[in-house]
């Protein structure tokens, strides 16, 4: 695959097992300035917590958490990092059972702009059965999912800063762009009521 740079821009993987797959949600922060390695820690450390105190509450026992792995993305070769602070820890809903691994909540960073270029996304995993009713994701589930990305923009608890969180677009028209661009989440929204299927999630 094509690596497309895109200035100060950090990816942040946040890894996790659930039922023995590989998982894993993306999410990408600009910081305006060259980006250093105790930069690549701070923000590792604060996503990591961001998972413990806020999404875990949304997930099962079987969600264990491996990492947060963070990217300079300026080059190919740039700086990169892996927090491990919460390392073998896990969900914290245990009086329910798991969705398959390839079920999930698809959660939408709109930034007032149309296009898909100008939205972005992640897949969350780890959902039980107590957050299913009539085949439809809870209020309470999705409330709490909106509720934690948000605290991510700015003056939120997890407020990144000095970053920014981003969304970021490589490929115009499937062509890779020279430069990928990024533009700041102002919305977070869930489109669908209904469970989304991540086929790659599904055990081999």
């Amino acid at each position: 695959m094509v690596f497309v740079p895109i200035n100060q821009t950090c990816q942040a993987e946040i890894r996790c097992l659930l039922n023995n797959v590989e998982v894993e949600n993306t999410l990408y922060f600009y910081l305006g300035a060259d980006i250093e390695l105790i930069d690549l820690q701070n923000l590792g450390t604060k996503l990591a917590n961001w998972w413990y105190n806020l999404i875990r509450q949304q997930q099962t026992g079987q969600v264990i958490h491996r990492e947060v792995y963070l990217r300079d993305m300026t080059t190919e070769f740039s700086t990169a990092w892996a927090d491990a602070s919460r390392n073998a820890t896990t969900g914290t809903q245990s009086a329910t059972a798991t969705l398959p691994a390839n079920v999930a909540c698809l959660v939408q960073f709109r930034t007032g702009f149309p296009g898909r270029a100008f939205r972005g996304r992640n897949f969350v995993f780890g959902a039980g059965t107590m957050h299913i009713s009539s085949g439809q994701f809870v209020s309470g589930y999705r409330s709490a999912l909106i509720g934690a990305y948000q605290t991510l923009m700015p003056g939120g608890t997890y407020d990144p800063a000095p970053f920014r969180w981003v969304i970021t677009s490589r490929y115009e028209g499937g062509v890779p762009r020279e430069h990928g661009t990024h533009i700041s989440v102002s919305q977070v929204t869930i489109p669908s009521l209904y469970p989304r299927s991540q086929r790659r999630r599904m055990a081999q």
